[in-house]
């Protein structure tokens, strides 16, 4: 009976440090969705801000967003408000900060009528029917304008 009593001590011991063991990874992940959920949070007031408040108000409120995944809406939703007056060199940062996304697409093509409305075809290029950006990377080596 002994030898039955020590090994039912030993498998204990040996859940006992497999249930430790597995609390201690599942703190850091509670930690991490916490954080996430408060970024979350924090990125709602924020959008909101980009959207409707005082021009680059937002850029204070978002301190401690710049790893949020969806950090690029909101410089997009700044931008949308400053469409009328964005520069050229103001859309390829950010279209270089931002390439191949959806905010990026959706910023190439509203500058794009921007551009159409201001009757300023210099940073216009058209291929095969296409419509792109000069001021983009990714230029074809030749364009018609």
């Amino acid at each position: 009976m002994s030898a039955r009593i020590t090994t039912g001590f030993a498998r204990l011991r040996r859940y006992a440090w497999l249930a430790l063991a597995l609390s201690g990874f599942s703190v850091p992940a509670s930690a991490g969705s916490d954080a996430l959920a408060q970024q979350r949070a924090k990125f709602m007031l924020v959008w909101e801000t980009a959207q409707h408040g005082p021009e680059g108000a937002w850029r204070k409120l978002a301190e401690g967003l710049e790893d949020y995944p969806l950090y690029a809406y909101l410089q997009l939703a700044d931008m949308q408000r400053q469409l009328a007056h964005l520069q050229p060199d103001e859309a390829r940062k950010f279209l270089d900060a931002w390439p191949d996304s959806l905010p990026a697409q959706t910023l190439r093509e509203a500058f794009l009528f921007e551009l159409a409305r201001r009757k300023d075809c210099s940073q216009v290029y058209i291929r095969k029917g296409e419509f792109s950006l000069r001021l983009e990377k990714k230029q074809p080596a030749s364009y018609v304008q």
